[in-house]
């Protein structure tokens, strides 16, 4: 009958139709693992790698001009952020548990990551008085975080401000007024396959390039 070959599938749409319904399974197995709090940890720098700052307005206009106090003086600061920086943190914040970890102090970091993270998505904040000072050198010890190594990731224009932790470390190019700079953008497909391997370490070592601070997106 009419109806009943409108009904009919044949095996390869029942095939298709399979297919689907396991990747909708996996998906969903996908985000209630991640809803479990399973989630790898990542680390993003803030000056030059999230945003730009300054002391004097910018060339075009400010995104964020706030008032802080230091050692009882007033200063005005003028920020600038980096291109698709709101849409990166929505998007990763779904796969990673997401920290800022900044070698600035906490009087001028705080207000800013306010602005910059109006839906509260970074977890924790940690500043110059986290990390470890030698010869000079504001460095970002990710031990000091108390999680695995194999499940934490940072993105930082300094390469050096991760030294400790090079296998974990993923460059970034300083960032300062470039409207056009996709960066960031760039890098969440890398990212969401971080987020499901067992040890990001090995991936990591095998396509950055810690000398040259270069990502080889083809491998």
């Amino acid at each position: 009958s009419i109806s009943k070959a409108q009904n009919y599938s044949s095996p390869k749409e029942n095939k298709n139709k399979n297919m689907k319904a396991k990747n909708k399974k996996a998906n969903s197995s996908l985000n209630s693992f991640r809803k479990k709090n399973n989630k790898k940890t990542l680390i993003l720098d803030l000056d030059e790698t999230l945003v730009h700052s300054g002391f004097h307005p910018f060339e075009r206009k400010s995104d964020f001009i706030f008032n802080i106090n230091i050692d009882g003086k007033e200063h005005t600061i003028y920020a600038l952020k980096r291109p698709y920086v709101e849409e990166f943190l929505s998007e990763i914040s779904l796969y990673y548990e997401v920290i800022i970890f900044t070698a600035s102090i906490p009087e001028y970091a705080s207000p800013l990551i306010d602005l910059l993270d109006k839906n509260k998505i970074t977890s924790k904040r940690l500043y110059r008085k986290n990390c470890l000072f030698d010869n000079g050198l504001y460095l970002k010890d990710l031990k000091s975080i108390g999680k695995n190594l194999k499940d934490m990731i940072i993105i930082d224009n300094n390469p050096i401000s991760y030294i400790l932790n090079q296998e974990n470390g993923i460059p970034i190019l300083t960032w300062y007024e470039d409207v056009k700079d996709k960066e960031l953008i760039n890098l969440i497909p890398l990212l969401k396959y971080l987020s499901l391997v067992d040890d990001v370490r090995p991936v990591i070592n095998k396509i950055v390039d810690q000398r040259n601070n270069t990502i080889n997106f083809a491998l």
